[in-house]
């Protein structure tokens, strides 16, 4: 076989190798990038309530939440759909149950009883010395959900799965949970509801009070009249 000849061979060989590496580049390409879109048209649904939480640090703790956890509350609260949102709060002090909630430390959009998902609670850097900007080693994490259809925030109770290291609801440095239940517990007013609800009162008082004056008012000038 001539010298032409085996080049030749070489060369169409080479010509194949690199045209099915194209293909198989571009059949590649085209699959990832389904699958990036994929991913993208199932997580659309992004936080617009809980937007007032901690930056990123140095510190953090990390909660798996599956598409199954949230359970309906026996005394009649919702159960959490596709587009409502869970929060973790860090209490003032204490617990969740005895102190008001100071800091949102991480938030998520629920996608649905379809996705498994993870939240990123933050903890305090030891670099902002003397600013508590996250959670603190051992503090309890304080969950809360926003309803989007009826614009409402809940506080709300967790049960943490066994099956990974860190289930006691306190807050670890680098720490790994995952929730095994969600449940709303209680309406929770936020300042500006708990200010109308207090405006709401005092008008009523006062309402209650002009009418008992001019019920007052009226009898003794009938009685006058009378007289």
């Amino acid at each position: 076989m001539s010298i032409h000849h085996k080049l030749s061979r070489s060369f169409h060989r080479s010509a194949r190798f690199w045209a099915l590496l194209l293909v198989v580049s571009l059949a590649t390409a085209a699959l990832l990038a389904f699958l990036g879109a994929s991913r993208t048209s199932a997580q659309v649904l992004e936080v617009v309530y809980f937007m007032d939480c901690a930056a990123p640090t140095d510190v953090s703790h990390t909660i798996l939440v599956p598409g199954g956890v949230p359970r309906m509350h026996t005394a009649g609260y919702f159960t959490p759909v596709a587009g409502d949102e869970f929060a973790v709060f860090r209490p003032v002090g204490g617990t969740c149950a005895t102190t008001a909630d100071s800091l949102c430390t991480a938030a998520m959009v629920y996608q649905g009883p379809t996705v498994n998902d993870a939240v990123s609670v933050v903890g305090d850097s030891a670099a902002t010395f003397g600013i508590i900007d996250g959670m603190l080693a051992g503090e309890e994490m304080c969950w809360h959900v926003w309803d989007a259809s009826e614009g409402k925030e809940y506080t709300a109770t967790v049960v943490y799965s066994t099956f990974f290291p860190n289930y006691s609801g306190l807050f670890v440095p680098g720490g790994i949970s995952g929730l095994e239940t969600l449940t709303p517990t209680a309406l929770k007013l936020t300042s500006f509801q708990a200010a109308s609800q207090s405006a709401w009162v005092a008008r009523s008082a006062l309402l209650a009070g002009s009418a008992l004056l001019i019920g007052a008012a009226i009898f003794f000038f009938r009685r006058r009249q009378s007289a």
